[in-house]
């Protein structure tokens, strides 16, 4: 309304309130502009427990989460949508601890014998390569060697494109696998994780230890070839549009389209359907290293990824394992 120049409706009176809380008016904003702007919101905003950081986003996102748990754990919820009855489904099943207490290991130690077996716990199938990559990164979504995506075309955005890019570490970044000295504690908690979380599945204690960490070695190689954040900040530079065919001659340890085509099922793909690539340097590498490493590693390797990525929904032990290693990590606790 041009007859107004400000807004009094509720909305704005609440927004308004909530600036003016964040504010330190006590700080001249020509000497400590950040203390002006924020010191009201660190005042009333002391860093919570088990958190390495807090903002207006997280908590926000707290509060979603409050409003979600209230409907899900709502008697009366009768919906009328699949996805939401799955969803409450979902989060009830989490709520049953001693159930998930009672099955300890053993849903993920099935899960395991299905896709084929593993190492470090027992025999395994050592022809299945690539079955074993695409129930762990198709079906349960861990991401080994790289990840996969579709997204929009970053030089067309008006349509969606399968995208490639390089991954599979499991610690934050490059540098904690690369600079050993300085992060010796956390390589060393790493490495005890790896082993509690094999014993818990079954390996034995020294061999368990011994293989991890030949995947811990495994993780270095691929942090070696792993391209700095760095250097990946212009995406004209790490922008490549192929075609899958020029994929599989770029990194032909993979069988690209059956990958994606079982990936990305249901739809049909052909050897002409453009991909994006945003590391073709590191999937050439990739590539050389799978096929320089024994079946053995790269077999424990793929486990791992779907260890890790499933763990969080068994029994105490498993999350006690993991609280240890992010309190290492993170220097937070739970």
């Amino acid at each position: 309304d041009p007859s107004h120049s400000t807004c009094l409706t509720d909305a704005c009176v609440r927004v308004a309130s909530k600036i003016l809380e964040a504010l330190d008016v006590e700080t001249d904003p020509c000497q400590d502009f950040y203390q002006y702007s924020c010191g009201g919101w660190i005042k009333r905003n002391p860093l919570p427990n088990g958190r390495s950081k807090w903002s207006t986003f997280n908590s926000i996102w707290d509060q979603n989460q409050a409003i979600m748990k209230h409907l899900l754990e709502n008697a009366t919820f009768n919906s009328s949508s699949e996805a939401e009855r799955k969803t409450q489904r979902y989060y009830l099943s989490c709520l049953k601890e001693q159930r998930i207490e009672d099955l300890g290991s053993q849903p993920l130690m099935e899960l395991i014998d299905k896709i084929g077996g593993w190492n470090i716990t027992g025999s395994w199938n050592q022809t299945s390569f690539m079955e074993v990559l695409k129930m762990v990164s198709g079906t349960y979504r861990a991401t080994p060697f790289f990840t996969v995506y579709v997204g929009a075309d970053s030089k067309s955005s008006n349509s969606n494109v399968i995208q490639v890019d390089q991954s599979g570490l499991f610690l934050p970044s490059r540098d904690y696998y690369l600079n050993k000295t300085a992060n010796e504690r956390v390589l060393a908690a790493y490495l005890d994780y790896m082993v509690e979380l094999g014993t818990l599945l079954g390996g034995a204690p020294e061999p368990t230890r011994l293989q991890m960490q030949q995947v811990l070695d495994f993780e270095t190689q691929l942090a070696n070839i792993t391209v700095p954040q760095a250097e990946r900040r212009d995406d004209e530079k790490i922008y490549h549009k192929m075609s899958i065919a020029e994929l599989q001659a770029l990194a032909p340890a993979i069988d690209w389209l059956d990958y994606l085509s079982y990936a990305l099922a249901p739809l049909e793909l052909a050897d002409t359907e453009p991909v994006v690539v945003y590391g073709d340097t590191y999937l050439q590498q990739v590539s050389d290293l799978i096929n320089g490493t024994d079946r053995s590693i790269l077999n424990n390797y793929l486990i791992w990824n779907l260890v890790q990525k499933t763990a969080s929904s068994l029994d105490q032990r498993f999350e006690t394992a993991q609280e240890r290693l992010l309190e290492t990590l993170y220097g937070t606790r739970k």
